[in-house]
């Protein structure tokens, strides 16, 4: 199976789960469950999570690499940890300055190959919601080209936004309410090449 909506929804069937209880199970929103099983969201941080509740290697889930059950002794398979600067969405455009500062806190993002200058950001408004909620944590890549559906972080008229990739035949724009820009007119600070949504706790 070659991409993540497929493994995942193959490996939610086998477990005789609905997308609900994969959710409970997981500790993730129902929506996100939904977005990546029909390919609107085609990376998420999240891997480690959902391979513990479907019980199957992360490795497989993520990427497609070994076989879907790749378990020792029962125990979930360890995966890549790194630690990236992570920035508000409104500083990403100095994330240069951020990755030379000691002083600037890191977070860990699980199952992402990242390049030299990737770093996260923090969303902190509702401009991308409901796909990117605020409190999202995204991780972004200045070194990635951005393709059709992708998320990226862009400098526009003073402002630091997130926008989605569309395409219009051969060109590509992001998307607006108001007029369509064209991606050659826009200043990409980088890519988006995953999302960790955050969950409210739920109270008991």
């Amino acid at each position: 199976m070659d991409t993540l909506a497929k493994r995942l929804k193959s490996a939610r069937e086998a477990a005789g789960l609905t997308q609900v209880q994969l959710s409970e199970a997981a500790g993730l929103p129902q929506p996100l469950i939904s977005k990546i099983e029909r390919g609107i969201v085609q990376r998420t941080t999240n891997i480690l999570a959902l391979a513990k509740a479907l019980n199957v290697n992360p490795h497989w889930l993520d990427l497609g690499d070994g076989n879907m059950k790749n378990l020792a002794d029962g125990k979930i398979q360890s995966v890549p940890v790194r630690k990236v600067k992570l920035l508000k969405l409104e500083d990403s455009g100095m994330y240069l300055e951020a990755l030379a500062d000691p002083g600037i806190e890191a977070t860990e993002f699980c199952g992402l190959e990242t390049g030299p200058q990737t770093f996260a950001v923090l969303v902190t408004n509702d401009s991308a919601a409901p796909a990117i909620p605020k409190g999202s944590v995204l991780m972004v890549d200045p070194e990635e080209a951005p393709r059709e559906s992708d998320w990226i972080i862009a400098n526009q008229d003073g402002h630091t936004v997130i926008k989605q990739v569309m395409r219009d035949g051969a060109d590509l724009y992001l998307e607006s309410r108001i007029k369509p820009r064209s991606l050659d007119n826009v200043d990409v600070i980088g890519t988006v090449i995953g999302i960790q949504v955050y969950t409210r706790p739920r109270r008991r």
